[in-house]
């Protein structure tokens, strides 16, 4: 591709990145679109003050709904949350900043729901939980930095 039409699809490209750029704001616990206070609907990235990163979310009529992920600033993912109608639902993922994933949970509908896993910097799991709707059930281990078992409690 020359170089000119390169440099004007550059240029159209930042032009239209600028020109659908919103500013959008958390206010009383919905996103809004700053200038007109309507309710944002897309994808809404959050950047610290060195314009790095921190967090991207999926909102639909000024709450969340999808997948929100969180970084370090190193820009390794930190954190996959996922979102039904504002509410926590579907699993959420944690990982350190080496990129070992340190814990994993379920929600349904804002409520802990299904197997809770959280392991160690090294990888090796630690904690299994299960929970049905909120509710603490079925047999919760905990495992040594061996990864001997060394508790169970029943729910």
């Amino acid at each position: 591709m020359p170089l000119r039409k390169l440099s004007l699809l550059l240029f159209s490209l930042l032009l239209v990145g600028t020109m659908f750029a919103q500013d959008v704001i958390l206010k009383e616990g919905k996103y809004i679109i700053a200038k007109s206070g309507a309710f944002y609907t897309g994808i809404h990235k959050e950047y610290d003050s060195d314009h790095i990163l921190v967090a991207q979310h999926s909102i639909t009529n000024g709450i969340l709904n999808g997948f929100t992920v969180t970084y370090y600033p190193s820009g390794a993912k930190k954190e996959e949350r996922s979102y039904r109608d504002g509410k926590k639902d579907g699993t959420w993922i944690n990982w350190n900043e080496s990129g070992i994933r340190i814990a994993e949970a379920r929600f349904k509908d804002g409520k802990k729901d299904g197997f809770w896993y959280v392991w160690d910097d090294q990888g090796v799991k630690r904690y299994e939980m299960f929970y049905e709707m909120g509710e603490k059930k079925g047999s919760w281990l905990i495992w040594d930095e061996l990864g001997k078992l060394v508790s169970r409690t029943e729910y």
